[in-house]
């Protein structure tokens, strides 16, 4: 029964993260209006409300325009309350369930608006450091795996390993390969998941992002030089340290 909560609290604080995706980078309150289209800015009902369900029921389209829904707001639909399941059953009702669930969620959020603007503030990234200081605080009370100087160290690879890459790609094919938030996310990320860790997440992150592009640029989706966002590649990469490795 607690499992079955814990999938319903994962609904509805996905559905909550993509309101929050839209509205926080265009200085819209969380309050007030009440949900509406972004297209035809009508007022959405109840029924258009259910996560996953209303997509479905849909067709993913809006009912009033016929306008097409993200898509990738289904996925975040789909994957937090999948991702609050696992992690309670790989730690059960805990302080680190609570503190990891925070930090997929941070992460999913900080995805939409990398996807959906190509831009994620200093406030936003600050968010996954409050997980990273959770981690270590925890950690300092042996409520981790590993003491606090492990996930210190992580947060240094991270550093090292992001800025090594972002030189290289620099100096070689003279232009900037990733956005700066992606820079300040990535150390905050060691902090959370350790030496090792950051290095599962980044290899997990490169590895889908390889993946994807080379099959939607084989289709001709995309253009061969269109720039990605990084960070859902990072939340993917977070998400299989924490459930696989941590």
């Amino acid at each position: 029964m607690t499992a079955l909560y814990i999938i319903l609290a994962g609904l509805c604080i996905a559905s909550f993260i993509g309101s929050l995706a839209y509205r926080v980078p265009r200085g819209i309150s969380i309050v007030k209006p009440p949900s509406f289209c972004p297209s035809c800015e009508t007022r959405l009902g109840p029924a258009d409300l259910v996560p996953v369900a209303s997509f479905v029921a849909l067709l993913g389209r809006c009912r009033h325009c016929g306008v097409r829904i993200p898509f990738q707001y289904l996925v975040v639909e789909l994957c937090v309350p999948a991702v609050f399941f696992f992690l309670y059953r790989r730690f059960g009702i805990s302080l680190l369930f609570l503190t990891y669930s925070y930090l997929c969620c941070v992460m999913f959020y900080l995805s939409l608006v990398d996807i959906d603007t190509a831009h994620v503030g200093i406030w936003d990234i600050g968010a996954v450091y409050l997980a990273a200081a959770a981690v270590v605080c925890l950690s300092a009370f042996g409520k981790t795996p590993h003491r606090s100087g492990w996930y210190l160290f992580g947060a240094l690879a991270g550093a090292a390993l992001v800025g090594v890459s972002y030189a290289v790609v620099f100096f070689v094919k003279k232009r900037i390969p990733m956005g700066g938030g992606d820079l300040l996310v990535v150390p905050a990320l060691g902090l959370c998941t350790g030496l090792r860790g950051i290095v599962h997440v980044l290899i997990a992150g490169a590895a889908l992002g390889t993946l994807l592009g080379v099959v939607l640029i084989t289709v001709r989706a995309v253009k061969a030089d269109r720039k990605f966002p990084m960070l859902p590649y990072l939340a993917f990469g977070i998400v299989i340290e924490l459930l696989l490795f941590s």
